[in-house]
């Protein structure tokens, strides 16, 4: 237990800077497990009635590392626990013009993309970073990307080999794709602790969750943005498939299907970082022409 000027009550903010990207330096990443656990202390915290005043300042620090493309899978798992942290919203024989202000996780949640536009700050990221991996494969030595057959510790974009030597790297826009599990990539000199295909699991299951729990809905000019990053440019094949399952399932209320989408091949996983499109994409119906909230 901590206790300073700084109110680093139970090592609170401790637990944060274990969570973010390491340094530059280091070259073993930290464990998911670790992460995840940390992941969950963090929350148990927030949730006491001394780290209560935390809540509000710990999803700003998500956002912003969303806005400055830093730590983005960790923060975006803290970000998703902490919005639970809020009430369900109750239905209400009264009308309120300002559902967002309710106190809900659905008010919580639109009162983010009212202000600062959270869906548009997810894609922004996401484009970021296709492009950063992207970047980073083109630039591996002899196309050689690791792969361990799960989404293993190969690394990507420093020269270092794996089981992939010889795999064409994917070009834009249907271009071949590259090997499954392409493992984890040193992004600006920062090796990620997070394999390519659990970020991208990552990023689904939020997009799933905000999708799920509130009003808001993906505006058609969204949507093209999300398949262009997530199908189009996809730089291996597991993740592509993890995407089309999860677009399938987000259309499924719609009475179509996904051009191009074969057998939907993409697991869901389990866990806090393994987790795909999952059964909770079945709920997503929010695919319209305009952009709610």
């Amino acid at each position: 237990v901590v206790h300073s000027s700084q109110r680093e009550q139970f090592g609170f903010r401790l637990l944060w800077r274990f969570v973010q990207d390491a340094d530059p330096q280091a070259t073993v990443p930290i464990s998911v497990e670790l992460t995840n656990q940390a992941v969950n202390l963090l929350i148990r915290l927030l949730s006491m009635p001394e780290c209560a005043q935390e809540k509000e300042p710990l999803v700003q620090r998500c956002l912003e590392n969303l806005r400055c493309h830093n730590s983005v899978p960790a923060s975006l798992l803290v970000l998703q626990r902490a919005l639970g942290t809020y009430p369900p919203r109750r239905k209400s024989w009264v009308s309120f013009s300002a559902k967002e202000t309710d106190g809900s996780i659905a008010g919580a949640v639109e009162t983010l993309d009212k202000t600062q536009q959270l869906l548009d700050l997810f894609i922004s990221d996401l484009q970021w970073y296709q492009m950063q991996i992207r970047t980073a494969f083109l630039q591996t030595s002899s196309n050689r990307l690791g792969n361990d057959g799960g989404g293993g510790d190969g690394e990507v974009g420093d020269g270092a080999g794996g089981d992939g030597a010889g795999v064409t790297v994917a070009g834009p826009h249907n271009a071949p794709l590259a090997v499954e599990s392409v493992g984890r990539a040193r992004l600006h000199g920062v090796l990620q602790r997070f394999t390519h295909l659990q970020d991208i699991r990552i990023r689904l299951r939020f997009l799933t969750y905000v999708l799920t729990n509130s009003s808001l809905m993906l505006g058609e000019q969204q949507v093209r943005l999300l398949w262009q990053c997530l199908v189009d440019d996809a730089v291996a094949t597991d993740c592509a498939d993890a995407a089309l399952e999860w677009f399938q399932e987000a259309c499924a209320d719609l009475g179509g299907s996904v051009p191009g989408s074969g057998t939907g091949g993409g697991g869901a996983g389990n866990g806090s970082t393994n987790g795909g499109g999952g059964s909770e994409a079945g709920r997503v119906t929010g695919v319209t022409s305009t952009k709610a909230g």
